[in-house]
C-alpha cells in the first residue's frame, strides 16, 4: 500500500469560502488540535491521522492561530473563536521563556522547550497571528505581546549597517544572545514581516506599521529585486549581494507571486503605487517561466533560475495559492481579465491536484505528471489555503 497522500480530482466549489468554513476548518478543528493542550498539530500522515511526532514549530502554532482567528472574524462562529483562544493560550505559555525576550523556535507537543533560537521567520508569523487574533477577538492580552515582539525585533534582530534583519539569534550557555551572523541572508523572512506589518495596520489603524512596511518595500526595491531579469533573489551575503553559485541564482515562482500580491496590497493600503511596475515585472517573469500546463490547468512549479530555466518540475501546494492571489492582485492593477482567469484556473488546479474537497486535507507536492510526492499533510499549508480563499472572497471572485 502506498504511503503517499492521494486526492480524488474534483472541480472547485462554487463557494470556496463556504467550503473552507463548513468542511475544511471543522476537519482541522477536530483533527488538527491537541485536545489536552489546545496547541495545534504539526502535520497529519497520509491517512489523515496524527503521527507520533515529538516536535512542533512555533511558526505552525502562529499560522494556525491566524487561520482560526480569520475564520472567526469572517463567520462569527464561536467554535472558531474557541479554537483560536485555546491556541493563543498554548502559544503564550509555551512560546516564551521567563526573563529572556523573544519567542522560541521549537517545542514538544506538550510544550517542553526543544530549540531556543529566535528566528526572524517565526517572529513574522507571531506578529501576523497576533494582529489577526487581536482584530478578530479583541483580546487585550495580544497588545503587549505585539509590543514586546516588535521591541525584540528592533533591539536584537535589526541589522543597522546593511539594513533589514538577521536570520536568527542563538543563546549561549548563560542564556545571553550570540551575534546574529547566520548566512545566507534571505528575502523570505522580510517578505513575511511585510505581510505582518500590513496585517497589524489593518488591525489597529496605526500608521507606524505602514512606516515599517515601507522599509521592507525599500529593501525589496534596492536589494531583493533583480532589475536585469525582473525576478526576485532568494539568498544573499551579509551586505545583500546575491549569494554565490546556485543559491544566488535560485528563483521561487511562489515567492514571486506572493510579492505581487504584497506589493499591490501595500499600494492599496498606503496609497504609494511606486512599486507597482515591479509587481508587474515579477508577474510577467513568473507567468513566462514559472508556470506550466497540466491537463489544461496552470501549475506553478517549485523553482527556476534567474534566466527562467526550470530547476524542478515538481510543484508544491503553496505556490498554487500564491498564483491565485497574484492573479487577483494583477487584475486589480491592470484590469486584465486574463489575470482574473489565472486566479480562477488556480482554484481549479488546487481542487484537481491537491485538495480533498470532501474532507478538507491535501497533498503537499506533485510531480510533473500530477502524481503525489508527499506522504505527510503539513498543517502549515492551511495558512496559504486560507489566504487564497479569503482573497478570492474579498475581491468578489466567483467561478
Amino acid at each position: 500500500m502506498s504511503n503517499l497522500v492521494t486526492i480524488s480530482p474534483q472541480s472547485a466549489p462554487l463557494d470556496p469560502l463556504g467550503w473552507m468554513l463548513d468542511t475544511c476548518l471543522p476537519f482541522w478543528a477536530e483533527r488538527g488540535v491537541d485536545d489536552k493542550t489546545g496547541g495545534f498539530i504539526e502535520r497529519l500522515d497520509y491517512r489523515a491521522q496524527v503521527p507520533d511526532d515529538d516536535y512542533t514549530r512555533i511558526r505552525v502554532q502562529a499560522r494556525q492561530l491566524y487561520v482560526f482567528s480569520h475564520a472567526y472574524h469572517l463567520s462569527g462562529d464561536q467554535h472558531f473563536a474557541d479554537v483560536a483562544n485555546r491556541g493563543f493560550g498554548f502559544l503564550k505559555v509555551h512560546g516564551l521563556q521567563a526573563d529572556i525576550p523573544g519567542w522560541v523556535h521549537m517545542i514538544t507537543p506538550s510544550g517542553t522547550l526543544l530549540d531556543s533560537r529566535r528566528d526572524c521567520y517565526d517572529l513574522a508569523f507571531i506578529l501576523f497571528a497576533l494582529g489577526w487574533y487581536q482584530r478578530a477577538t479583541g483580546d487585550a492580552e495580544a497588545t503587549p505581546l505585539i509590543a514586546a515582539t516588535l521591541d525584540f525585533l528592533d533591539r536584537y534582530m535589526a541589522e543597522s549597517e546593511h539594513g533589514g534583519f538577521v536570520e536568527e539569534r542563538l543563546l549561549d550557555g548563560q542564556n545571553a544572545f550570540l551575534p546574529g551572523t547566520t548566512l545566507p541572508r534571505r528575502q523570505n523572512p522580510h517578505m513575511h514581516l511585510l505581510e505582518a506589518f500590513l496585517a497589524l495596520y489593518e488591525a489597529t489603524g496605526d500608521k507606524a506599521f505602514l512606516d515599517r512596511a515601507a522599509k521592507i518595500i525599500e529593501l525589496f526595491r534596492t536589494r531583493f529585486l533583480d532589475r536585469e531579469t525582473g525576478s526576485l533573489g532568494e539568498f544573499f551575503t551579509h551586505d545583500w549581494q546575491p549569494a554565490a553559485g546556485s543559491d544566488g541564482a535560485l528563483r521561487e515562482p511562489g515567492h514571486h507571486f506572493e510579492w505581487v500580491w504584497l506589493l499591490q496590497r501595500h499600494a492599496e493600503l498606503s496609497g504609494d503605487d511606486s512599486v507597482i511596475e515591479h509587481a508587474t515585472a515579477l508577474y510577467d517573469f513568473t507567468l513566462k517561466y514559472g508556470v506550466r500546463q497540466l491537463d489544461g490547468l496552470p501549475v506553478a512549479i517549485d523553482s527556476v533560475d534567474r534566466r527562467g530555466t526550470a530547476l524542478s518540475a515538481s510543484a508544491r501546494l503553496w505556490p498554487q495559492t500564491e498564483m491565485i492571489k497574484a492573479g487577483l492582485a494583477h487584475h486589480a492593477i491592470t484590469g486584465n481579465p486574463a489575470s482574473r482567469a489565472l486566479a480562477a484556473d488556480g482554484l481549479s488546479t488546487l481542487f484537481r491536484f491537491y485538495l480533498d474537497r470532501e474532507h478538507g486535507y491535501w497533498c503537499d507536492q506533485i510531480d510533473d505528471n500530477g502524481a503525489p510526492l508527499s506522504g505527510m499533510i503539513p498543517a502549515s499549508s492551511l495558512y496559504h489555503i486560507m489566504m487564497a480563499v479569503t482573497e478570492w472572497h474579498r475581491l468578489g471572485g466567483n467561478i
